[in-house]
């Protein structure tokens, strides 16, 4: 993996933080009522079950995964992980800037690994009208199922409010 070039050579980071540290950002985001994104990048289960892996190659898959995003992603972030197979991002900036990398990541995937497993969703945290943490589940939820109801879909904005996803064509 180290051969493979870079999308971007920018300084931007991601800041991997512990469950409680990303809460507390996210309270501030929903508090201030900022123009920010949640991102989810996440392998649906039934997916990597297929694949019939150890639990050794399922992580160095997910690993990789994750490690090509966050090269390839020119955007700061905070960042959680959310169990085995999910990510969580948190950041302000312009929602189609944000599209346009997403895509761009996605084709970086497909000459790395195996893109078809992975699923990205992103939902704007302002045009939640339930401005808790219980966002976060829903979206999670919500992501998951978009996944599972629409596989040959690879990313999708998530609404929240009406429990419902649009899927983005990554061409």
């Amino acid at each position: 993996m180290d051969n493979i070039p870079k999308l971007y050579m920018s300084e931007a980071s991601c800041v991997i933080m512990a469950r409680q540290e990303f809460f507390k950002k996210l309270d501030v985001l929903l508090a201030d009522n900022k123009n920010a994104l949640m991102i989810m990048v996440f392998l649906p289960h039934e997916l990597l079950m297929k694949q019939q892996l150890s639990k050794d190659d399922e992580e160095k898959l997910i690993l990789d995964g994750w490690s090509l995003f966050s090269q390839n992603f020119p955007f700061s972030c905070y960042c959680m992980r959310l169990g085995w197979r999910s990510y969580l991002i948190l950041l302000e900036e312009e929602r189609n800037a944000i599209i346009t990398s997403l895509k761009k990541v996605f084709n970086v995937w497909r000459r790395c690994i195996s893109s078809t497993l992975w699923r990205i969703a992103f939902t704007e945290i302002k045009k939640s009208k339930d401005r808790t943490r219980n966002l976060t589940g829903c979206f999670e939820s919500l992501a998951v199922k978009a996944a599972h109801y629409n596989p040959s879909e690879k990313l999708f904005d998530i609404h929240i409010d009406e429990k419902s996803q649009t899927p983005i064509s990554l061409s």
